[in-house]
């Protein structure tokens, strides 16, 4: 029996653990097992599916980032990173950091280059957190991205000052 889930919700973060290919369950009697994943379901629980995923989910990426998948769990887990976008997942979960940028266009259309020499424009609904930066003027603050790099949230914009953007003559310094 194949579900037409297309996402899990996730409890904790902000979009849900899409699914590359439906859940498949695998019936023997009242007892069914969800292909792939490890997880056993029994027929009167399956409006609790999406939690019974979620929560696997949520344990085998916890042992994987510690390193102490059993055999099983690493079928499992494979099965579970070809199966799911882990990518908008890591991204949905990531925390913010920071990042520094000069303002290439003030509001309300705010163009922004990064430290990394992207170049961005900036969402409207993200823009008005950029209304004090002028044109050219070099910033800083906490940024949150998605998997493809486009910014999702900003906060703490601090101007950056003429002694913390001059670089010195001799840079790199010789060693």
């Amino acid at each position: 029996m194949k579900l037409s889930n297309s996402a899990i919700p996730m409890e904790g973060g902000t979009a849900p653990l899409k699914l590359r290919q439906p859940l498949e369950i695998e019936w023997n009697m009242w007892q069914g097992r969800i292909e792939g994943w490890g997880v056993e379901i029994d027929w009167r629980d399956l409006g609790g599916i999406e939690s019974l995923v979620a929560r696997r989910f949520l344990l085998l990426w916890r042992k994987a980032e510690l390193g102490v998948l059993t055999g099983d769990e690493k079928k499992c887990w494979l099965h579970i990173t070809d199966s799911t976008d882990l990518g908008a997942f890591y991204a949905d979960r990531e925390l913010p950091r920071y990042v520094e940028g000069e303002c290439l266009r003030a509001y309300p259309n705010v163009r922004i280059q990064w430290h990394d020499s992207r170049v961005e424009m900036i969402e409207v609904k993200l823009a008005p957190q950029f209304r004090v930066l002028e044109q050219g003027q070099m910033f800083c603050g906490q940024a949150k991205f998605d998997a493809s790099g486009k910014l999702q949230s900003f906060s703490n914009l601090r101007t950056l000052v003429a002694e913390e953007i001059n670089i010195p003559d001799e840079w790199p310094p010789k060693t």
